[in-house]
């Protein structure tokens, strides 16, 4: 696993699966805003179509832009975090705006 060569598999078992899924989809898929992502997708859970518009793991790479990119988080902080992910999703959602989408 790429981030347990680079970081040490104990600290990079600290960071939850959001971390690491969010990170992998971040790189591969094309960019895109973390307010474009979230007015696609809000806070709601992952579902069949979302996953087709947007990846299997849309809310996590939200997350992951979002800290990256409008917070100025370094990768190493972002694999190195603690932060629970709905933690984290409920604060973009005071910071980007609490839409409709936040539920089915």
């Amino acid at each position: 696993m790429m981030t347990g060569e680079q970081m040490g598999d104990i600290t990079s078992h600290f960071a939850g699966a959001w971390v690491h899924e969010g990170l992998a989809d971040y790189v591969a898929l094309p960019r895109q805003s973390a307010q474009s992502l979230f007015d696609d997708i809000g806070t709601r859970d992952a579902d069949l179509p979302m996953m087709h518009a947007h990846g299997v793991y849309a809310p996590y790479r939200l997350v992951v832009i979002w800290l990256l990119e409008d917070e100025g988080w370094s990768i190493d902080a972002l694999l190195a975090t603690d932060l629970e992910f709905k933690a984290v999703q409920l604060q973009i959602a005071r910071a980007l705006g609490q839409g409709d989408k936040s539920s089915p």
